[in-house]
């Protein structure tokens, strides 16, 4: 190469550098200073992810900068100084989370998979504050008991709540049209007329507050002589149900909770069975000794109730194309081409997996017209057992974390995060200090009362000791 050609390209060589030199981009200039170093100021947090550090996971924010300071990783300890904008990406994942659901269901039939995407608004429950939490402070004193009867209900501290739930209980036996009035002397010979009795309940929540007031008529149904097959019904027993919420875990079902209101209510009577009973307490239209209530309905009380609309619930899902497993009874379940609906029925609650939200939703709709019901979605409390459902992970815990607190703090144990000594051993006899020849004495009624209601609530909850596992998809 002459030396012309070497000049000439060391000259191209210097004009591209100059030109590459113009085209780089000015360096990122600090908004502020702390003291005497450049600072820049976080504007907002766009993203965060988990680092792994040998066996600890640490969090990290995806921060972008005021000014031309390019987006970086930091450690969510750097953003203390920013508690606005911590908060502020904490409410835009909770807006996200309400607003959209992404649903990434598998299902594996006859040898094929299926990947199905929807987009489903999830139902935001709104949380209302609860009417009777100034009414009971369980830290104070322990729960209220109930009334017996209507003396007894009359006299209570809160009548004026249980009267109001009385009424209520009036109108909904009225809007199923539970009875209607007949006249005393058209009762078929040799009937007996049974009586009605109203049961009161006061229900609390998982924070030991009051949540409702209940009453509700039963008839006494203990004089009528109803064959044994007809007094029995199946149930899905919570071994069932767990098994169906780790079959929902591993294949990335959604879980839907459904209760049917005023079960025995919504029922029919069948044909050829007559019940009739005395008119409650101020539910007459009529005079009550020339007229009586025939019921309509399978009343709460009656031996064959939960039979009568446990199978009437059985047909209707049976109609609409469930089909009952035979070896877990009150199990249905459905195929609707590639997508699975599965339902465990416990009386009047139902637990309800599948692969199609929107499925479900039309067939539970179907349903609702016959039985209405009450949906739950993404349900957190399951027949008083809590679940904790992380679709994404596949991750599930099951644990009965409410009841227990609830039943300390009825005990008296108010520092549930402390270590207790053991909830009941009383020996059989102790000393007693009154007692110059230091002779043993028996515990005292209350104390062996107290002692066995310890040991009731141990054994209560370790029917579920299974569920405190955490159910994981490989």
């Amino acid at each position: 190469m002459s030396s012309g050609d070497e000049d000439s390209l060391r000259a191209d060589l210097e004009e591209e550098i100059i030109v590459d030199q113009e085209r780089e981009e000015p360096a990122a200039q600090p908004d502020g200073k702390v003291g005497q170093q450049d600072a820049w100021e976080i504007q907002e947090i766009l993203d965060q992810k988990y680092r792994r550090r040998g066996q600890t996971r640490q969090k990290m924010y995806l921060v972008r900068w005021k000014g031309d300071h390019p987006d970086d990783w930091l450690h969510y300890s750097h953003l203390r100084g920013a508690p606005d904008v911590v908060k502020a990406w904490q409410d835009k994942q909770v807006v996200e989370a309400n607003t959209m659901k992404f649903q990434h269901c598998k299902v594996y039939h006859q040898h094929s998979i299926v990947a199905e995407t929807e987009f489903i608004p999830a139902k935001v429950e709104e949380t209302k504050e609860n009417p009777f939490k100034h009414l009971f402070d369980i830290t104070k004193r322990p729960r209220v008991k109930p009334p017996r009867g209507k003396r007894e209900m009359e006299a209570h501290e809160f009548s004026e709540y249980f009267k109001l739930a009385n009424l209520k209980e009036k109108m909904e036996n009225l809007h199923w049209k539970a009875y209607e009035e007949v006249l005393r002397k058209s009762v078929p010979p040799g009937v007996r007329i049974l009586k009605p009795v109203t049961n009161y309940e006061i229900k609390y929540n998982e924070r030991g507050e009051i949540e409702k007031f209940k009453a509700r008529v039963c008839l006494d149904g203990s004089r009528t002589v109803v064959p044994e097959n007809e007094t029995y019904e199946c149930i899905a027993s919570f071994a069932t149900i767990r098994f169906l919420l780790c079959l929902s875990t591993r294949y990335g079902m959604d879980i839907v909770q459904t209760d049917v209101r005023n079960f025995f209510l919504q029922a029919r009577m069948p044909a050829g069975k007559e019940y009739y009973a005395e008119i409650p307490d101020g539910w007459a239209k009529n005079d009550p000794k020339t007229h009586v209530a025939k019921c309509l309905a399978p009343w709460y009380g009656l031996k064959e109730s939960a039979k009568i609309a446990g199978d009437q619930l059985a047909a209707l899902l049976t109609s609409v194309g469930m089909i009952e497993n035979v070896m877990m009874p009150k199990v249905f379940f459905k195929w609707d081409q590639d997508d699975f609906i599965v339902c465990a029925c416990h009386i009047d609650d139902a637990v309800w997996c599948t692969t199609s939200m929107k499925k479900l939703n039309h067939l539970l709709d179907r349903v609702d017209k016959s039985f209405a019901l009450t949906r739950t979605y993404e349900p957190t409390k399951l027949l008083g057992i809590q679940i904790q459902y992380d679709k994404v992970k596949g991750v599930m815990k099951i644990h009965q974390g409410s009841y227990m607190r609830a039943k300390l703090m009825e005990l008296g144990h108010h520092a549930i995060n402390r270590k207790t000594n053991s909830p009941g051993y009383i020996p059989p006899t102790k000393p007693n200090p009154d007692w110059k020849g230091n002779v043993k004495v028996k515990a005292t009624d209350e104390e062996v009362r107290l002692y066995q209601r310890k040991i009731g609530i141990q054994m209560w909850a370790l029917q579920y000791v299974r569920s405190f596992l955490y159910v994981c998809s490989p």
